[in-house]
């Protein structure tokens, strides 16, 4: 990363949190931090920085956006290896481990609960290759389909509820003590 980088990355920060002092020792800290990171490997955590509800509102912190990024340098050395994915088996990259089980404990939630209540079978590996979009479509077109037909479990139905009402509001309609008090 270059200077004119840092002084980009300086630049956002001082616009979101305008008592950020941006002077002359403040580049040159921040770059002798940054330098040997990627400019988009920063921005990423950045941006994560300004909307995390947890630390979006402090002023970051150049150790904490360099936390768990690999230098420029050290890329050309990271090895991947392949996983076994605990829950279908299936081998997987260890770069995209993470990735793949999210989207396996979908298609396992949604392949139990179609069976369950619309008696229908999905097709696994469809739903696994799906671009995110059409998944997520899909995801939240059949939790719809469901949840009227949920009467054997109030939680469950509650839990169901849950997920509709992040999707549409970004925030929970009950917590977890609620949920949990059936």
């Amino acid at each position: 990363m270059e200077l004119k980088d840092v002084k980009t990355i300086l630049n956002r920060i001082k616009v979101n949190y305008p008592t950020f002092i941006n002077d002359d020792f403040t580049r040159s800290e921040w770059y002798n931090e940054l330098k040997d990171y990627s400019l988009n490997d920063v921005m990423e955590k950045l941006e994560q920085h300004f909307r995390s509800e947890q630390y979006g509102n402090s002023i970051p912190k150049v150790y904490f956006l360099t936390k768990y990024l690999t230098k420029e340098k050290d890329k050309e050395n990271i090895k991947t290896y392949t996983v076994a994915c605990s829950k279908c088996g299936e081998h997987v990259t260890s770069d995209k481990i993470e990735e793949h089980y999210d989207r396996c404990g979908s298609v396992e939630f949604l392949t139990i609960n179609s069976k369950k209540y619309l008696s229908k079978s999905l097709n696994r590996q469809k739903l696994m290759e799906a671009d995110e979009k059409t998944f997520k479509d899909y995801y939240y077109k059949t939790v719809e389909e469901i949840l009227p037909l949920i009467d054997d479990n109030p939680m469950k139905k509650k839990c169901f509820e849950n997920i509709l009402h992040r999707h549409y509001t970004g925030e929970s309609k009950y917590t977890v003590k609620e949920l949990l008090s059936w």
